[in-house]
């Protein structure tokens, strides 16, 4: 079927919606690291004058939600879709995208290209792979499971676990040959955010803010966001199609902002035409609607909410099997 709804469009129906605007990019890479660098550098003079702990948390769910479109940004620099120059897109998106996060660029292309290629084949999407040894199972028992799940991702319990298994997985396909390893610069780029970063905070007297503000939400909100946001875009372990199990989100502006940030919530459509970059995939999709069997094919995969209404994610991704509803 995934081939069918691909046919419906011609490279020629297809072209207006691959141009390259690398200036939009630029933009959205400066205001990502505007926003903490504003709330670490104003720590001191605006709890002066709200309450500490309101700033503090609210600041916190704001750099989770930095953090997760930064991740993102890793996304669209995996497919190439960040700078048009391969040189400056490999540069961007590992020094300021994917090292800020503690990862490699080149490790998540390869997990997330494995991803497109097996998409819900259970034994070879990665994506499987990496919830299974997380415990998490493909339905929960109930909505007391939702808040356990909740809370080890918030509580950081499950990124130190799903670290561990990345880790493993990384070095099992590095010593396999099917990833290069990291090149020098890039190591660097990496221990830059380590040490250097946190270092000069802390002489700076600014550590407080830093921590607060980035390595908090790093091994918290950050990865809640990520987790619940990939939880999300497919019905798992339920057909090997993408049109069995890839979703679209019309989610509200502050749902989308903080799950699907820069239109991946068009995740159906970015899974049919990897070639189109973020900003274009909200126009595809109204030009894809206008074409009535791929408007009628797809109609059952739009979500409207995460956790209510009958076109939800959780009835339809992450199901509750229960009795207790």
């Amino acid at each position: 079927m995934k081939t069918e709804l691909k046919s419906l469009f011609s490279p020629k129906d297809l072209a207006p919606f691959t141009s390259a605007k690398d200036h939009l990019n630029v933009l959205c890479l400066l205001g990502l690291y505007a926003i903490p660098a504003g709330l670490i550098a104003n720590f001191s003079s605006v709890t002066g004058v709200v309450p500490t702990a309101l700033y503090v948390a609210l600041g916190i769910l704001i750099m989770g939600a930095v953090q997760h479109t930064l991740g993102t940004f890793v996304h669209e620099a995996a497919h190439l879709h960040l700078f048009q120059r391969k040189k400056l897109n490999e540069f961007a998106g590992h020094f300021l995208c994917a090292a800020p996060l503690l990862s490699y660029l080149e490790d998540y292309r390869y997990f997330h290209f494995e991803h497109h290629r097996h998409t819900g084949k259970i034994g070879r999407d990665p994506e499987l792979l990496f919830y299974r040894a997380m415990g998490i199972s493909p339905t929960v028992s109930s909505r007391q499971e939702v808040v356990r799940l909740f809370f080890l991702d918030l509580t950081g319990i499950h990124y130190f676990k799903g670290l561990q298994y990345l880790l493993g997985f990384f070095k099992d396909k590095r010593a396999q040959g099917v990833i290069r390893n990291p090149t020098l610069p890039e190591h660097l780029g990496l221990l830059v955010w380590v040490t250097l970063i946190p270092f000069l905070f802390w002489v700076s007297g600014l550590f407080l803010p830093f921590f607060l503000f980035w390595l908090l939400p790093l091994l918290t909100i950050s990865p809640l966001l990520l987790r619940w946001h990939g939880f999300g875009e497919h019905v798992r372990e339920q057909g090997d199609d993408a049109y069995e199990n890839t979703l679209t989100h019309r989610f509200d502006v502050i749902s989308t902002l903080l799950l699907y940030p820069i239109n991946s919530s068009y995740h159906l459509e970015h899974h049919l035409f990897p070639q189109v970059p973020w900003y274009h995939l909200k126009e595809l999709h109204r030009f894809a609607q206008q074409h009535p069997v791929y408007r009628e094919k797809t109609a059952p995969l739009i979500v409207e909410g995460y956790f209510l209404g009958e076109a939800s994610v959780i009835n339809r991704a992450f199901p509750i099997v229960g009795t207790d509803l």
